[in-house]
């Protein structure tokens, strides 16, 4: 879900602010994430998908969102930090810039990433803690998903069971796969 927020938001603000919904061609991309659009723009097409704006968006890697908020898009006239109050109008102060917006989105990526390689996570000593990160980053991008989230959201009851069933191992919290430590 943060994906889909995060994604939706900073397009919005940046099509805004480009005048245009292909702002990708407006803003300065590097020529790394101008690849990464074109790679979506080639999936599109073998999926045999309309290359409209909103399509690419959905086409575009999490990793790509992740990267659009990183210091690079910060100095020589890009779009942050001048677009940060337009992007999360809402957020906690902490919340304000884009340094910490990124950092808690490269945490919530490599989780992701565990998740979807089919990681353990179960056991990670902070996650609930991550947790609760990755609410107030949905909450900061759109409170009403976030809203919606907290009415159907099942973590701490899932949780709950999971620590009582799993065998007693717990993930470090630098996000290595390969250490762990027993649980006493």
């Amino acid at each position: 879900m943060l994906e889909i927020v995060v994604r939706n938001r900073v397009h919005e603000v940046l099509s805004v602010h480009a005048g245009t919904p292909e702002w990708f061609y407006k803003v300065g991309l590097t020529s790394a994430d101008l690849k990464l659009v074109k790679e979506a723009e080639d999936k599109l097409v073998q999926h045999s998908k309309p290359q409209t704006p909103d399509n690419l968006v959905a086409a575009l890697s999490f990793g790509f969102w992740c990267a659009i908020l990183n210091a690079r898009y910060e100095h020589g006239g890009q779009f942050w930090p001048a677009l940060i109050p337009k992007l999360v109008p809402r957020a906690p102060k902490p919340l304000r810039n884009r340094r910490d917006i990124a950092d808690l989105m490269e945490k919530a990526r490599k989780l992701r990433n565990r998740v979807f390689h089919h990681e353990p996570i179960a056991h990670i000593s902070d996650l609930p803690d991550r947790y609760r990160s990755l609410m107030t980053l949905i909450k900061a991008f759109s409170p009403q998903v976030h809203g919606h989230l907290k009415t159907f959201c099942r973590f701490n009851e899932v949780r709950a069971v999971v620590i009582t069933e799993a065998p007693l191992e717990a993930v470090t919290p630098d996000d290595s796969p390969h250490e762990t430590t027993a649980v006493t």
